[in-house]
């Protein structure tokens, strides 16, 4: 979860760049890793999963959220150029980080976020506002009226992914907020990280993060 996070941030926000690297002490690469299917080694995205969340799940998922204003400090909106923390702000809130994972799930239409998360308008409106904001949904335009996951958002696949793994792992009473399954081999995924340079597993036992030498 945590690579996935600063993975993110280096490519997403303007802080990133300032951010320590992750090495692959096994071949010396330096960078973020590509998540692959634990089943067929395959590298996997959005594009090649199926996602199902049902009503049980998502109301695991989603009681005792809270409520938050979409506006900043002093009543300023927040700015498109926004830093890491304002936007896990916006997905911490546990309706956003639902709504999120319907739109991974393939929701567009707010009809069909209502229905599935039994939310009310004003709560969705909100946390909707949010997300856009947050330029991790795009503002739905023309006669669909379709919120779209934009490449921002679709780059928190990972963390979603290893979030979910996760919760299985510490919580295996409790219902998986969502079954990610993977088409290509049909199995439930299993995420793991791949080395961009060697193709090889990256973890704590195989991978560290290096900080940033001070400028002389």
């Amino acid at each position: 979860i945590l690579v996935c996070i600063w993975s993110w941030q280096r490519e997403w926000t303007p802080e990133g760049a300032w951010q320590p690297d992750l090495v692959h002490d096994v071949c010396g690469h330096r960078g973020p890793a590509v998540i692959r299917c634990g089943s067929c080694g395959t590298v996997v995205t959005t594009h090649d999963t199926d996602i199902e969340m049902d009503a049980e799940a998502i109301w695991t998922v989603t009681s005792g959220a809270r409520r938050r204003s979409t506006r900043g400090p002093a009543g300023k909106s927040v700015s498109a150029d926004m830093q890491f923390n304002a936007v896990m702000e916006a997905l911490g809130d546990r309706w956003s980080g639902a709504i999120t994972g319907l739109a991974l799930a393939g929701a567009r239409r707010f009809g069909e976020f209502r229905s599935a998360l039994d939310i009310s308008p004003t709560t969705l409106t909100d946390r909707l506002a949010r997300l856009c904001a947050a330029q991790i949904l795009g503002h739905p335009s023309g006669t669909d009226r379709q919120y779209r996951l934009t490449h921002r958002g679709r780059a928190l696949f990972g963390v979603f992914v290893f979030l979910i793994r996760w919760s299985t792992q510490a919580f295996p009473e409790a219902p998986g907020p969502l079954r990610i399954l993977h088409r290509e081999c049909g199995a439930i995924l299993h995420p793991e990280l791949q080395c961009r340079g060697c193709d090889g597993p990256v973890d704590r036992h195989s991978a560290r993060i290096e900080p940033m030498l001070p400028h002389p």
